[in-house]
């Protein structure tokens, strides 16, 4: 994942700010918590989805919301 956020980074997608790495983390922290939340019924799916797609989004500037 840290790999793939610094390549578009390199592109110019992403912006120079970002770290790779810790954006990684992130991600990966928030989709397995949105994944604990959608098993135990606290958020539907959709809702885990389109939590996370705004996160993605936020990396390239752009609001999905």
């Amino acid at each position: 994942m840290a790999q793939l956020i610094g390549k578009d980074q390199e592109a110019g997608r992403i912006r120079g700010g970002v770290r790779p790495d810790g954006t990684a983390l992130t991600l990966v922290a928030l989709a397995e918590g949105l994944a604990a939340y959608v098993l135990t019924g606290v958020v539907t799916a959709q809702v885990a989805r389109d939590r996370l797609l705004d996160e993605i989004a936020g990396l390239y500037g752009r609001s999905e919301g």
